[in-house]
C-alpha cells in the first residue's frame, strides 16, 4: 500500500509498489518509430476526444485529457486558433501535463498516447 499517498511501501512484494515502478518506468520509455507508425494507424479512423477551445489549455482540460488518455490510451486532439507556434505551445503543455508521447501533429489535431499500466488496451510493436 501506499503510505501517506506518496512513498510506496517497503515491501518488494507489495503490489502498489510493483505498481508504481512499472508506472515510472514505462513513462520513461519513449516510443520507437515502428510504434509510433503502427500508432498513426490506429488514430486515423479516431475522432477527436478533447477540443481546445479559445482560452487555451486550462487545468479542467488537463485533467479531462488524462483521464480520456486512462480510459483510450491513444487520442486525437483538436486545437483552435490559427497561430501556429501557440498551437505548438498548447501541444507542449498537454503533454507534458498529461505525460503523454504526442504521436502525431497535422494542423490543428493532434495525436497522444499514453500506456495504461493498470489495464493496458494497445498492444505496441517492438
Amino acid at each position: 500500500m501506499l503510505h501517506g499517498g506518496m512513498i510506496p511501501c517497503r515491501n518488494p512484494r507489495c503490489p502498489a509498489l510493483v505498481a508504481f515502478f512499472i508506472r515510472s518506468v514505462l513513462q520513461l520509455m519513449p516510443l520507437n518509430s515502428s510504434q509510433k507508425r503502427y500508432l498513426r494507424g490506429l488514430a486515423h479512423s479516431l475522432k477527436p476526444v478533447i477540443m481546445v477551445g479559445n482560452k487555451g489549455v486550462s487545468d479542467a482540460l488537463i485533467a479531462e485529457f488524462s483521464i480520456a488518455l486512462d480510459d483510450h490510451e491513444l487520442i486525437k486532439v483538436k486545437l483552435a486558433g490559427d497561430d501556429r507556434d501557440e498551437r505548438a505551445a498548447q501541444i507542449a503543455r498537454l503533454g507534458e501535463a498529461g505525460k503523454a508521447e504526442l504521436v502525431q501533429s497535422i494542423g490543428k489535431v493532434a495525436c497522444f498516447y499514453r500506456r495504461n499500466a493498470d489495464k493496458p488496451k494497445l498492444a505496441l510493436p517492438k
